[in-house]
């Protein structure tokens, strides 16, 4: 009964999930059945919508086409004027550099008995490459010397030629020749003044070009996520016809599973009543039982006390009323009445450990009444034991695998570690016999591990320790 009822539970809790899921997925479509009804109309609406936005993007990419095609011609036609006016810069710069060196030969011919340092700082003046004196490069103090030199005026202190006791000798040809490169620069700066105003209004209409087509490509861009947005709209609308087919079908199997875990709980409840039956005949029996287990291995007074529970399987349904023990257990601050424990928190460690042995070791010796074999498998707890309690506790685990009917004795498996305790002796009922009848014993009642598992780090450097301490064990000399 006990595994049906656990099948059972188990089965609720899977149906009930499995209920709840499925019912926040239907609701989930009815509710886009809802709104699929409500916006058949917007969805009409938002199909008219689509088309005429669909319409203006193929404009706006027009006019973005044309915007570009312009762009690349105006590009290209700056392209040549950005050369030509690099040619007649070159131009210009060969004539400056030719008209320079014209005005420093003109200027030493002149002057053929100024000092070099004097002749070179005027001759620097005259040919346009600014003062050595202060670092101006303004030309008009160029100018004014050269228009000088033409007059055969003195260009230091501008005495005209009656004046002059060296008469400054004016070259014609040197001056025609001057006067002609000077019309020539003029010329090319002139060339180069308009062709640079034709190149930076062209920059700026290229500029304004990239605007207008960088407007034009967000506008399409806002266009097509407008576009993106209605057809998702349009497109992932479902179908009213198809949307009801499916809440038909997940009605009827949202109904089929109501009605299966309806059976399953009520067959649960059914199963729980006789074991509320049966467990109250045998109440007092458990209660008698586990009190002497745990004096066994606790000093305090433990008690159980009968009080069905409510509990409730999976998150929805009806409670039941399920079988349950409540722990009474004495203290240093309540030594006679023992006080309610709640749950493992309410208790130590290693009270914990002999409550829950005592209970299990209580059920087995209620439900078998000592009549049928069973199996308890458990960690010796020696190391939480009075050294008082060990040796009774021993005889109490040798007593429950013993039985009180030798044929029909129970099956104990404790595993120990090997300790200054006296559980292994205690376990196997050692004390007070000789040593070849305590080998005897020890060899039928221990599976050795020193010698079948594998050999861990201690093993490999202590081996020889352990299996002395075994010895010591079993024959009783510590």
């Amino acid at each position: 009964m006990a595994r049906e009822l656990s099948n059972r539970a188990t089965e609720i809790r899977v149906q009930d999930s499995h209920f709840r899921n499925m019912r926040w997925s239907l609701n989930q479509r009815e509710q886009a059945y809802a709104e699929a009804k409500a916006n058949q109309e917007k969805i009409s609406q938002d199909a008219h919508e689509l088309a005429l936005l669909e319409a203006a993007i193929a404009v706006n990419e027009e006019a973005r086409n044309r915007s570009t095609a312009e762009l690349l011609n105006l590009t290209q036609v700056r392209r040549k004027r950005i050369s030509e006016l690099e040619s007649k810069r070159l131009d210009h710069e060969e004539i400056v550099r030719g008209l320079q060196n014209d005005r420093q030969q003109f200027f030493a011919r002149s002057f053929p008995t100024m000092p070099k340092a004097a002749a070179y700082i005027v001759g620097q003046l005259a040919a346009g490459g600014g003062c050595l004196v202060c670092g101006n490069k303004h030309q008009s103090a160029g100018a004014r010397i050269n228009s000088l030199l033409k007059k055969g005026v003195c260009p230091l202190c501008e005495s005209p030629p009656n004046a002059q006791e060296n008469v400054i000798p004016v070259g014609v040809v040197d001056a025609a020749r001057i006067r002609d490169a000077e019309k020539r620069e003029l010329q090319l700066q002139q060339e180069l003044t308009k062709l640079e105003s034709v190149v930076t209004a062209q920059d700026q209409e290229i500029a304004s070009l990239l605007d207008h087509r960088d407007t034009e490509e967000r506008e399409i861009a806002a266009i097509r996520r407008q576009t993106e947005e209605i057809r998702a709209r349009v497109e992932g609308a479902p179908l009213q016809d198809e949307l009801e087919r499916e809440l038909k079908q997940n009605r009827a199997e949202l109904d089929k599973l109501r009605r299966e875990l309806f059976r399953n709980r009520a067959h649960y409840h059914k199963l729980l009543s006789k074991a509320r039956d049966r467990m109250l005949k045998l109440v007092e029996q458990i209660k008698s039982n586990f009190e002497a287990y745990a004096s066994t291995f606790m000093a305090e007074t433990c008690q159980l006390n009968y009080e069905p529970a409510e509990i409730r399987i999976g998150q929805e349904g009806d409670t039941f009323q399920c079988p349950n023990f409540n722990l009474l257990m004495t203290s240093a601050t309540s030594p006679k009445d023992g006080s309610q424990r709640d749950g493992p928190d309410d208790v130590s460690e290693s009270q914990r450990e002999f409550i829950d042995l005592a209970f299990r070791m209580a059920l087995i010796a209620t439900v078998t009444q000592n009549q049928t074999s069973s199996m308890l498998i458990v960690e010796t707890p020696e190391s939480s034991l009075d050294s008082l309690f060990v040796e009774q506790a021993g005889s109490l685990l040798r007593q429950f695998a013993r039985g009180i009917k030798r044929n029909a004795g129970n099956v104990l498996i404790a595993s120990s570690n090997l300790n200054r305790e006296n559980m292994i002796p205690s376990l196997l009922g050692l004390d007070g016999k000789r040593v070849a009848e305590r080998e005897r014993i020890a060899t039928r009642g221990i599976i050795n591990l020193l010698d079948l598992a594998a050999p861990n780090a201690a093993m490999r450097h202590n081996g020889q320790r352990y299996r002395a301490e075994l010895r010591q064990l079993i024959r009783g000399r510590r």
